[in-house]
């Protein structure tokens, strides 16, 4: 179990409960988040210097262990105070290139739609919440040497279909928060 509190349009996707406490209504449809890991910059900033092919094994192995990330995401919302829905898109890769020239690759997709509604209780110290969600996922995890990508992309016995990994699936959340009241001091 996890404890979220949340009181802005992220309640729809972490505590609905959250969605009661809003003091007012948010939408937006544009909310780019970008994110990009200091050596994924630092790889991009030397892959302008590749001359050879010498140039790029030299590229891979000074950059062997590191792990290039790269995310993006958007999530347009529409959230009120008791109701709230969203539609949460983001999409991930992370590649660790290794010195026998093979590559670790992680990358994938998600899309989360939910739908949820809360209620206050006991004078709004206690809210209630509820979403539905729906997610679909797709994403690959995999040791490839560089044979293997080379394969890939011509006419080899695999294709990156071969590889990948999905599913989808509805589930639901319950969320409460509760805030107590102050204790009594002395007198």
């Amino acid at each position: 179990a996890f404890v979220a509190v949340a009181d802005d349009y992220n309640s729809i996707f972490y505590n609905p409960a959250g969605l009661a406490r809003l003091k007012t209504w948010d939408f937006e449809i544009l909310n780019l988040q970008l994110v990009l890991s200091a050596e994924a910059r630092d790889l991009l900033s030397e892959v302008g210097d590749i001359k050879s092919s010498t140039d790029s094994i030299d590229l891979i192995e000074n950059n062997s262990g590191e792990n290039q990330y790269f995310a993006m995401g958007i999530t347009p919302h529409f959230v009120m105070r008791n109701f709230g829905f969203a539609i949460g898109i983001e999409s991930s890769a992370s590649a660790i290139f290794h010195r026998d020239i093979s590559v670790d690759i992680k990358a994938g997709a998600e899309v989360v739609v939910p739908i949820g509604m809360a209620m206050n209780f006991l004078d709004e110290r206690l809210s209630v919440g509820i979403n539905i969600k729906n997610r679909i996922v797709a994403f690959v995890d995999q040791t490839f040497s560089m044979d293997a990508l080379d394969a890939l992309g011509g006419s080899g016995e695999n294709s990156l279909e071969d590889y990948i990994y999905s599913g989808k699936g509805i589930g639901a959340d319950l969320g409460v928060l509760f805030t107590p009241t102050q204790t009594m001091e002395p007198t």
